[in-house]
């Protein structure tokens, strides 16, 4: 079909018939009071000012009128000798009505102690109930009320402030109206673009290019709809904006709708199209007097070859058009499109849903039962490294969401409720997804979702108690409810001040969805901190002499004599709140069984507790433990080598190491004695101190170096489960990946397809472009100079890229990326890394376009030297032949000299050999087909 362009407006002319209602009376406060006067049965007076209100962190800095600090406004001041719950009432004049009638006002309501705002009708000099009200802090900016007046022959209105808890409860109230007329028009404005005039939409004349009104496909393949959203076929139309040559990266197409009358709030519904690996921006804006407002509705980037249906509210005080821009992005595959516009009669209404930009919606901060509030946010927090800086909803310092904060009067443990309207029961699963921010310190709270029934029945849905970095990140969970029930957003203040948690964009939707992030795991318990594995978790080896204490202390035994209490055998959490484990590591569930030090009362600082291991033979072995360390007055852990009654420290750890299972290991060497091995847990200042281990295991040979893994025995140090959320996880793998015509079919240890690798299956259909991986390392050291090497595979047409990067006090910094394929080969890469303090490093896949995607990482390395020390080793047989026999000369020497023998003329013989040789600073670590102790070479 054709394309046709509607007729181009000169200017977005504003013009429309407005509601013949007449303004019966009107106060800005700039002057006076007007005619509104101080109730005489109250307990505290309303105050006009202009500017800052005399608290800090509430009440408003500018009236609402000249939107300046010159401007007045009227307010509650909640300071002294302002008490709990006093009232303060003004009271308008009595008006007559010849018809239903309409009050605006604008109203500020911001501050962790904020109370009540009500709005009575008063009538025969008797009060009545309120008509209007609104509970607690909801943001710092002037926010707009409207309320239907009934028909009566006269009213009164009254304004009612009840103050809170203590001084950060400041209200105030500008820009009073009374119309005689209702507030808003009655009916749905609709359009399908299936009418030859669109609906009266116009181009903009100072844009870069227009929207196309089309049928069937747009012109460039891979990008735009095939249908419109209408018919959902080739005969309907819509509009799009078509990103081919001459338009630029950047160039903006305007298109407005027709005028439409002044309204407090409507929801427009509007379905949109964004497919395309070039795609840009779609806005949506409310044009007054020619001037685009800020943008209500903002979406980015490739979603999909879908129609996807947006909701978002539109308030103007005046005649206003709803516009739509769309903003080219890097290619032409960048065609953006809308269907069906729709501006409703009524503001949107979803229950539960909200993203914050007019308030809480029908969410409310619990008055009873915490110890502070949910704030609106804007922009930055308060503090400094925590909380985030833009909202997730149109990613700007513009933007609403809400947050708590941590700052000073509040203490750790202290709890805010944020709850929802009540719901009915449902047998059904319903799906709540939102988006959260936990950025902060190293003691960051936790934030909790749960159900909380009309019997006070508690369910826990959703659970993370760790700093997750500066970015927003997608949490869901599905859940029923026997009973009614409000869904309960909770956050606990951590250990300082950086501990301001956010949320925003919450959604409902009915159906099952998987938990997001995996590890922020359900439970009826405080959920498990510990993440679980989209893979089966291994079974636990941990030798002769190790112990998953799933069933006793497997010969293990308590001290008795040296120490002053005994470690405890245990499952699920530990006695104290935000200390210990709430599940093992072995089973990763609050049904597995760990050991720990519990640090309650009698106990006091510096209190040991000590466990030894049964008696080992003389010999090297590497031991290997998880260990759990958090809470505010963690301790020491530390391990011991014992042989008679000598003891030397081998091992080492002290303070908070967060609240997640980490992976310990120390060579322990006893050439000629009979030894034994020492857990001890030393209490710290105070109960929150419960240190705990698990899954001990010892293997012959010394540990490998920190940070080495070939993934031929397991993950080693390395783990899926990190400090920070991600969208899917790296697997182990042998052979061929899962897809053709990507990934690679052998290792790169042994260059065969028996050997194995980690790699990224990025085919899973609900993985979007952009989706992320993590491969987490052990906590490592404070370094001046390090280097991690690594060998990376990156084959396939729809490879995104592969990422390394240093996770220290909470933030992520980039090291090395590549981007896109390489080729089916194996490449060597390092990387030189430094830092002040402990820190990690992630390898982090990023999922491309297409299923043709895996991206693959062997043999990793971490040495604490330069790289430029480090010689380049040469890169693998290009053409491996994975299913060839060995020759006869072939030799791994993994169970003997194989066809080899030793010569009888030489003067001494090879020695077949595990782990280090009996020299010290000379020799092997390790063999270097398994690349680990357990590996066999030769030597003399």
């Amino acid at each position: 079909s054709t394309p046709v362009s509607p007729t181009a407006a000169a200017t977005p002319a504003v013009t429309g018939t407005l509601p013949s209602a007449t303004i019966l009376d009107e106060c800005t406060f700039e002057l006076d009071l007007c005619q509104y006067q101080q109730a005489q049965d109250d307990d505290i007076d309303w105050r006009r000012g202009q500017g800052p209100t005399s608290s800090s962190q509430t009440g408003p800095t500018n009236d609402h009128t000249l939107g300046t600090d010159q401007g007045w406004y009227v307010f509650v001041e909640a300071s002294s000798p302002a008490r709990v719950n006093d009232t303060a009432r003004l009271e308008g004049p009595v008006l007559p009505l010849t018809r239903q009638g309409c009050l605006r006002f604008w109203y500020h309501m911001y501050g962790t102690h904020v109370n009540r705002l009500n709005v009575y009708f008063k009538s025969g000099g008797n009060l009545g109930r309120p008509v209007w009200t609104q509970v607690g802090s909801q943001s710092n900016a002037w926010l707009l009320a409207t309320v239907n007046v009934p028909s009566t022959p006269t009213f009164q209105p009254v304004f009612e402030a009840v103050r809170g808890i203590s001084f950060r409860g400041d209200i105030g109230l500008d820009d009073i109206q009374v119309l005689d007329g209702p507030c808003f028009s009655t009916s749905d404005v609709s359009c399908d673009f299936e009418d030859t005039a669109v609906c009266g939409y116009t181009q903009s004349t100072s844009d870069d290019f227009d929207w196309t009104l089309l049928s069937g496909n747009t012109p460039t393949v891979n990008s735009g709809p095939a249908n419109d959203h209408t018919y959902g076929t080739g005969a309907g139309h819509y509009f799009y904006i078509e990103t081919s040559n001459p338009v630029s990266t950047g160039d903006r197409a305007v298109l407005y709708s027709n005028t439409m009358s002044p309204t407090p709030g409507r929801c427009l519904e509007f379905y949109y199209h964004m497919y395309g690996v070039g795609i840009g921006t779609l806005n949506v804006y409310v044009n007054s007097n020619g001037t685009l407002g800020p943008t209500v509705w903002s979406m980015s980037n490739n979603q999909g070859n879908v129609w996807t249906k947006a909701e978002v509210s539109v308030r103007s005080s005046m005649p206003f058009q709803v516009t739509f821009e769309g903003i080219k992005g890097s290619n032409i595959q960048g065609d953006i499109a809308i269907d069906d516009v729709t501006l409703k009669a009524y503001d949107c209404t979803t229950p539960g849903n909200c993203n914050f930009e007019n308030g809480l919606c029908t969410w409310s901060n619990n008055q009873v039962d915490d110890d502070f509030d949910w704030l609106v946010g804007q922009g930055a927090t308060n503090s400094q490294f925590t909380g985030p800086s833009v909202d997730h909803t149109y990613g700007t310092d513009q933007g609403h969401y809400v947050f708590v904060e941590t700052s000073n009067p509040r203490v750790p443990g202290d709890v805010a409720l944020l709850e929802s309207e009540q719901f009915q029961s449902h047998s059904a699963e319903k799906c709540v997804r939102f988006w959260f921010h936990m950025y902060g310190s190293a003691g960051m709270g936790s934030l909790t979702v749960y159900t909380s029934t009309t019997a006070g029945q508690r369910t826990n849905l959703w659970r993370l108690d760790t700093n997750q970095g500066n970015q927003w990140f997608h949490g869901q969970v599905s859940f029923t409810s026997t009973s009614d029930y409000k869904l309960v957003f909770e956050a606990v203040r951590g250990l300082n001040h950086q501990s301001d948690m956010a949320i925003d964009d919450i959604s409902f939707s009915p159906g099952s969805c998987a938990v997001q992030p995996a590890f922020a795991v359900p439970g009826a318990t405080p959920a498990p901190t510990q993440p679980a594995l989209t893979t089966p978790r291994p079974t636990i080896n941990v030798g002769q002499y190790g112990c998953t204490f799933e069933s006793d202390l497997c010969g293990w035994t308590q001290d008795g004599t040296t120490d002053t209490f005994d470690w405890t055998r245990s499952q699920g959490p530990t006695g104290s709140t935000q200390t210990g484990p709430t599940s093992d590591h072995t089973t990763g569930t609050d049904q597995g069984w760990y050991l720990y030090i519990e640090t309650s009362s009698p106990q006091v600082a510096g209190d040991t507790a000590h466990v030894l291991s049964p008696d080992i033979p003389a010999g090297t072995l590497c031991l290997q433990f998880w260990y759990h360390m958090y809470g505010t007055n963690i301790g020491t852990l530390s391990v011991y080598l014992k042989t008679g009654s000598s003891q030397t420290l081998l091992w080492t750890k002290s303070g908070d190491n967060g609240n997640m299972w980490r992976l310990g290991y120390v060579t322990v060497s006893s050439p000629n004695d009979i030894f034994q091995v020492v857990i001890e847990g030393v209490r710290g200042q105070s109960y929150r101190g419960d240190i705990a281990v698990d899954d001990l295991n010892m293997v012959d040979g010394p540990c490998p170096p920190a940070g080495f893994c070939d993934f031929e025995q397991g993950l080693c140090g390395w783990s899926n489960a990190g400090p920070m959320a991600d969208q899917f996880d790296w697997l182990r793998n042998q052979g061929r990946t899962p897809s053709s015509l990507t990934g690679p079919s052998v290792d790169h240890t042994t260059n065969s397809d028996q050997g194995f690798y980690m790699f990224t299956e990025v085919s899973d259909s609900s993985l979007r472009p952009g989706d992320r991986a993590m491969l987490w390392s052990e906590n490592f050291p404070a370094t001046n100079e390090a280097c991690f090497s690594f060998w990376y595979h990156l084959y396939g047409s729809g490879v995104g890229a592969l990422y390394v990067q240093q996770y220290s006090q909470g933030a992520l910094q980039p090291v090395w990326d590549i981007q896109g394929q390489v080729g089916n080969v194996w490449k060597f890469a390092n990387v030189s890394v430094n830092s002040n303090t402990d820190f990690q490093i992630t390898v982090i896949g990023e999922k491309g376009n297409g299923f043709a995607g895996d991206i693959a990482v062997d043999d990793l390395k971490y040495q604490e030297m330069s790289c430029g020390l480090i010689t380049t080793p040469a890169p693998p047989i290009t053409t491996p032949t994975p299913s060839q026999g060995p020759s006869s000369f072939d030799c791994d020497f993994e169970t003997d000299l194989c066809t080899w023998t030793q010569s009888t003329t030489d003067d001494f013989n090879w020695s077949w050999q595990q782990g280090g040789t009996a020299t010290g600073n000379t020799g092997p670590p390790f063999d270097h087909t398994l690349q680990n102790s357990q590996g066999h070479y030769v030597f003399i």
